[in-house]
């Protein structure tokens, strides 16, 4: 099956973390896809504070 390319990304994103396998990378990102976008928004800048550290 073809992902969309952004959902591709996060897929990749996911699966490229330790302990993370395809399979589950891709329920993650499609969970991402059907969360509130304010929780996206809490954990992408969750994200960007580690980066600043």
């Amino acid at each position: 099956m073809q992902l969309p390319k952004s959902l591709q990304n996060l897929t990749d994103s996911f699966a490229s973390l330790p302990g993370i396998g395809p399979k589950t990378a891709q329920r993650l990102a499609f969970y991402m896809f059907r969360i509130p976008k304010d929780d996206i928004l809490r954990f992408s800048d969750a994200l960007k504070d580690r980066v600043r550290y």
